[in-house]
């Protein structure tokens, strides 16, 4: 009897350990990769990082695409040849680097950046879109929230293909809202910084909130399914297993 006690007081010590331990794992963080267009060769390098360092090696980008994972962020730089960029991922950021030209084919994208004096064609569905001075872009799939900060507004054209449901204009120097305009039901249309589109296509107020919190998708964001922080269940089983070596030796001693 002896014996099933200390075997009961060794197995619930470590239900406690386990109870005392969590099981803790992170989402793993975005890498960030520039790519460079070689026009003489009429092809795609890379390096990682946000700037292009001219004193360090480069890549062929296919090399890139053998580690890149969904939510990465990409910037680009093509100052000449208007190239096309594929890659078959949905982008946590993708920026146009000043004074740059492409065609983008990817998945999707959440922040969209097109930075100043760049021109670009963005054939996915993008969250965020953000233009400056001396910008173009075309978005052929939807861009759900448009924003173009501006010094100058009559150097910048967009259109939206797909929908928009925030369209927003601002400018920078006396910090003035050109336009705040919402749910557009046609494609947006601006040509150097004058909106296209008549009144009757988009609302000038936002669509009201929900009385109440959507509930969680249930098929999920791919990285709202990574478990952030969590207990294991292996408390539960060792616990478990400590209520049957309980019972066992009680039974026993009733035998005996």
């Amino acid at each position: 009897m002896k014996k099933l006690f200390s075997f009961f007081t060794v197995v619930m010590m470590a239900v406690m350990s386990l109870n005392l331990s969590t099981l803790t794992v992170a989402a793993e963080e975005p890498t960030t990769y520039i790519v460079k267009y070689i026009a003489a060769t009429e092809d795609w390098v890379y390096q990682e990082g946000s700037t292009w360092d001219d004193d360090s090696e480069s890549e062929s980008m296919y090399y890139m695409t053998l580690e890149m994972k969904d939510g990465d962020y990409v910037v680009v730089v093509a100052p000449e040849g208007n190239p096309t960029l594929n890659l078959d991922f949905h982008l946590g950021n993708l920026t146009i680097a000043a004074n740059s030209s492409c065609t983008a084919n990817v998945k999707s994208i959440k922040d969209c950046y097109i930075l100043s004096g760049a021109m670009a064609n963005i054939n996915c569905d993008v969250t965020n879109g953000y233009l400056y001075d001396f910008s173009v872009c075309n978005f052929f799939g939807n861009c759900d929230n448009l924003k173009i900060y501006y010094t100058d507004d009559t150097t910048i054209s967009v259109n939206v293909v797909g929908t928009c449901k925030d369209f927003y204009m601002h400018n920078d120097d006396n910090k003035s809202v050109k336009y705040q305009l919402y749910n557009f039901t046609t494609a947006l249309s601006l040509s150097s910084g004058e909106l296209k589109n008549n009144a009757g296509e988009y609302s000038t107020t936002p669509s009201a909130a929900p009385a109440t919190p959507a509930a969680p998708s249930t098929g999920g964001n791919e990285y709202d399914d990574v478990p952030k922080t969590g207990q294991s269940n292996a408390f539960l089983f060792a616990f478990g297993l400590a209520a049957v070596c309980f019972l066992g030796s009680y039974s026993l001693k009733k035998r005996a």
